[in-house]
C-alpha cells in the first residue's frame, strides 16, 4: 500500500500563489479594450453633435430668410399702397384741377408736373424724370408736388399725353397717328348721358409714380394710364 500523502495548509496556499493568475494578466488587455470603445463612442458623439449643430444652423437661416421675405412682401405692398396717394392726387387735375380741358391739356405744364408729349423712359419704361435728381426734375415737374407719408416715406408723380408733339394740331382729327388713342363707344340708346352715338377717340394720358423710401433707400413704381 502508498503511503498517505498529506499536504500542508501553507503549501495548498503556496502552490495557489505560485499559479499565473490569467485575470491579472487579461486586465491590461480588457482595459486596453474598453478604451477604445470608449474612444468610438466619443468619436459618434462628436459626429451626431457636429449634424446637430449644421442641422440648426440651416433650421435658423431658413427662418430667417422666411422672415426677410414676408417682411420685404409686407414692404412693397405697403410702398403700391401709397402709390395710390400719387394717382389720386394726377387724377383731380383731370377733374376739376389744371387739366380739366382738352385746351389745358394741349401744352405742358411743369407747376402740374405735366408734359403734353410723351417723356423720355428707360428700358423699363419708367420716366427719366423719376429717376433724376431734384434739380433735373425741376425741368419737367414742381418738386413741391411731392406726397410726404409716414414711415419717411415721399411720394412723386409725373403725367404725360402719350403724343409725340405738343399743340392743337395733334388734337385734330387728321394727326391721330402722332398719339395714343383710346376708342370709347357711344351711347347708342339715346339716353340723358354726355356720351352721345358713335364712337368717340381719347387721348392717352399716363400717369407715373414713384414711391421713395427715404429710410431703406428703396424706389417703387407704379403706372397706369386713362382716356381723356
Amino acid at each position: 500500500m502508498d503511503p498517505l500523502h498529506v499536504t500542508s495548509p501553507a503549501a495548498t496556499a503556496h502552490a495557489r500563489s505560485a499559479r499565473p493568475d490569467r485575470r491579472a494578466a487579461l486586465r491590461p488587455a480588457l482595459q486596453a479594450r474598453r478604451h477604445r470603445q470608449h474612444g468610438v463612442v466619443l468619436i459618434f458623439a462628436l459626429i451626431a453633435m457636429v449634424l446637430i449643430m449644421i442641422s440648426t444652423i440651416a433650421l435658423v437661416r431658413r427662418v430667417d430668410s422666411a422672415q426677410d421675405a414676408a417682411g420685404a412682401m409686407a414692404t412693397k405692398r405697403d410702398l403700391m399702397n401709397q402709390s395710390d396717394k400719387g394717382v389720386t392726387k394726377a387724377l383731380a387735375l383731370f377733374s376739376a384741377g389744371a387739366l380739366a380741358t382738352d385746351l389745358l391739356r394741349e401744352t405742358t405744364n411743369v407747376a402740374a408736373n405735366y408734359s403734353a408729349f410723351t417723356l423720355a423712359t428707360n428700358a423699363s419704361g419708367i420716366p427719366a424724370a423719376l429717376l433724376a435728381n431734384d434739380a433735373t426734375f425741376a425741368t419737367t415737374g414742381n418738386v413741391l408736388n411731392d406726397i410726404p407719408a409716414p414711415g419717411g416715406l415721399k411720394i412723386r408723380y409725373v403725367i404725360d399725353r402719350l403724343c409725340t408733339a405738343i399743340g392743337t394740331a395733334v388734337t385734330a382729327p387728321a394727326s391721330t397717328a402722332n398719339c395714343a388713342v383710346y376708342q370709347r363707344n357711344g351711347d347708342k340708346g339715346g339716353s340723358s348721358r354726355v356720351v352721345k352715338a358713335g364712337t368717340t377717340a381719347m387721348w392717352v394720358y399716363r400717369i407715373s409714380v414713384r414711391v421713395r423710401d427715404t429710410q431703406k433707400n428703396t424706389l417703387t413704381f407704379v403706372q397706369s394710364t386713362l382716356g381723356a
